[in-house]
């Protein structure tokens, strides 16, 4: 899976100390005291990284957002996305931000969205909104990265920890294994593999050629029999959702796909059973805050597939860069049985992103069925675990045993149909109180 930086285009110097720059945004680092000064990197070819870091997001803001334009990334190194994680209730260790800024010869070449977060008394340092996202890497100039080697992100590494906080543990998790086509030189030390892996269809060639390649005639025929038995039913439209359609269709979509999780057993991300029935998590705020800002510069997409001007399967995706990655779909409870409404909307935005010659289809992490049937393409995650700290040996030594513990039981498909088993009859019980309390 490749994720397509778009062409650099000039923002003039993103430059620091520089007063004879007269364009483009100038960082004040000097004399700043929400800014802390690193050591230099001398990088292999001779020439020097200039670091700096803040525990402030805010301070990042502007040169973050013009630095997304250019610079390669996922969708979940967005800064809207990453300030909507921080701000969310429910963020489970109320992490702080620690943002770090590589600058080579007075230019921007990366961003590092870290968040330092308290761990069983430890300070463990993590990838920002690590939680809610399917990947975490940094926003990266694709020309400078052959540049960066895994020793330098080592350097960076230290120096954060003796630098800008006593950082006992460094936990940065699903990490992909290639960015922008190269080895991902921040996979430093502690590697392990994670727990899932992610997958992609690169979409070559026409449409029609594609679907024949993924699909065979009998499942075409197949799909477009209960796409017809649905349109005798009434007026079947696929849509694009905008305005103030937008956040209700949100809301629906994310409270189907909780309750499909609650019938499987499954692990569910969208609902805070602790609080409640459909309560927020940090992933259904982060995801609505999202959702709110400008729709001309989010990347955030709502799909659905309408019955006679109702919603019966709706999507949530990001598209960028010529990359089109899907969050979440679900279906409505109403569908008719066997009517396929979820597979014929992935069909739909597939064909859409084929049509609109975007570079690659993603499925993000996860091994669904449905994923491992349509990818023609397999990113590896990876998960550095290591100590910065003799203390944080023994943190390093939970999260590495939790990791393995969890592989474990994803491995063991009688153990996990089991649990899922178990976690449906609760989920039965639980849904059986509910009903019972008084309003």
């Amino acid at each position: 899976m490749k994720h397509h930086a778009p062409k650099s285009t000039n923002l003039g110097n993103m430059a620091i100390e520089l007063p004879e720059c007269t364009r483009g945004f100038v960082v004040e680092f000097k004399g700043n005291k929400n800014w802390h000064t690193l050591p230099e990197i001398k990088l292999e070819n001779g020439s020097k990284l200039r670091l700096y870091a803040t525990t402030q997001l805010s301070q990042a803001k502007h040169i973050w957002k013009q630095f997304q334009r250019i610079a390669w990334h996922t969708p979940f190194q967005n800064y809207d996305w990453i300030n909507a994680w921080f701000e969310s209730d429910n963020q489970d260790s109320k992490a702080k931000p620690l943002i770090v800024l590589g600058f080579k010869e007075g230019e921007l070449q990366f961003i590092l969205p870290f968040a330092s977060e308290t761990y069983f008394g430890l300070t463990r340092l993590a990838w920002a909104a690590n939680e809610v996202n399917d990947y975490n890497c940094p926003l990266i100039r694709s020309e400078f990265l052959p540049q960066m080697t895994v020793t330098n992100a080592g350097q960076i590494y230290r120096h954060i920890s003796h630098q800008i906080t006593d950082i006992d543990v460094f936990h940065l998790a699903k990490q992909p294994k290639f960015i922008a086509g190269i080895a991902n030189p921040f996979i430093e030390s502690g590697v392990y593999r994670s727990s899932c892996d992610s997958h992609s269809l690169r979409l070559e060639g026409s449409w029609q050629n594609l679907y024949t390649q993924q699909r065979s005639a009998k499942s075409r025929s197949r799909l477009r029999q209960k796409t017809n038995r649905l349109k005798r039913t009434g007026n079947l439209r696929f849509m694009a959702i905008r305005g103030a359609q937008k956040q209700i269709c949100i809301e629906t979509i994310l409270q189907w796909k909780s309750v499909q999780l609650e019938q499987k057993g499954e692990r569910n991300p969208f609902n805070n059973k602790s609080q409640g029935p459909l309560s927020d998590t940090a992933l259904t705020q982060t995801i609505r805050q999202f959702a709110d800002i400008d729709a001309q510069n989010s990347p955030l997409r709502v799909y659905g597939l309408f019955l006679n001007g109702k919603m019966i399967a709706g999507m949530i995706a990001f598209v960028e860069n010529k990359t089109f990655s899907l969050f979440t779909m679900s279906y409505g409870p109403e569908v008719f049985t066997n009517s396929s409404a979820g597979s014929i909307l992935l069909v739909k935005t597939i064909e859409l992103a084929s049509r609109a010659k975007f570079h690659a289809y993603d499925f993000l992490a996860g091994d669904e069925s449905y994923k491992l049937s349509w990818c023609n393409e397999k990113l590896d995650l990876y998960d550095c675990v290591f100590a910065a700290t003799n203390i944080g040996q023994m943190g390093a030594f939970s999260s590495i045993a939790k990791l393995e513990v969890k592989k474990s039981l994803k491995a063991n498909v009688p153990l996990m149909n089991f649990l899922k088993k178990t976690n449906r009859s609760r989920n039965r019980i639980l849904g059986t109180f509910e009903k019972l309390k008084p309003l």
